[in-house]
């Protein structure tokens, strides 16, 4: 009976181990790969020479075990550095980067980046109008945004150029039967383009 008991016991012992085992092993097969990688920017990257930038990087599935990856570029090259995970302006010209997943090289992507001698400083947007209901001006590619000042109230329009009476009417007191005053500003990126000064004050008088 000692001997079944002992016996029994090992029985035991050994499914135990067994089971770890086979479990242990199907722990590592659940291990979530990366399956692509790429840059957020959807054009080229431009940058101000001097300046540093730490382009944004996509990786599918977000919730992968290995997420690391490294930039490369050519190594002749005398437009940008990399440090880290950025890269530094260091010469004018083009380049090419590319990212490159740290678990499967095959999994990359690649984009070009231009370097700049210097920041743009926009213009003050022309051909600001008010005809009785909204005002408008002529539209600037690179402006990011613009601010258009009515009264000493700063109203943010994102990249429109136009701003109706309506939403004046929001924030700015008696906007009808009283003078108007407004000016326009182009608003820059804070890296490759410069905020402009305001445009000439345009003054009308409304009468509602």
């Amino acid at each position: 009976m000692f001997y079944k008991g002992i016996k029994r016991f090992f029985v035991l012992v050994g499914v135990f181990v067994l089971a770890s085992v086979v479990f242990a092993g199907c722990k590592d097969d659940k291990t979530t790969k990366l399956t692509s990688i790429g840059f957020k920017e959807t054009e080229a990257i431009t940058l101000v020479l001097g300046n540093t930038y730490q382009p944004q990087v996509v990786l599918t599935p977000s919730y992968a075990d290995n997420l690391d990856y490294y930039f490369e570029t050519s190594s002749n090259s005398n437009v940008i550095t990399i440090i880290n995970k950025s890269i530094k302006a260091v010469g004018e010209g083009v380049a090419q980067l590319k990212v490159v997943s740290a678990e499967n090289s095959n999994l990359n992507d690649i984009i070009s980046v231009k370097v700049i001698p210097e920041t743009i400083k926009l213009s003050a947007p022309k051909n600001l109008t008010f005809n009785g209901s909204s005002y408008s001006f002529d539209y600037q590619t690179m402006a990011e945004k613009y601010i258009v000042n009515v009264n000493g109230v700063a109203f943010d329009i994102g990249t429109r150029n136009s701003l109706s009476l309506e939403e004046i009417a929001v924030s700015v007191p008696n906007v009808y039967n009283t003078v108007l005053s407004a000016k326009v500003q182009a608003v820059g990126d804070g890296n490759i383009t410069e905020t402009s000064q305001f445009s000439e004050e345009l003054k009308v008088l409304k009468i509602g």
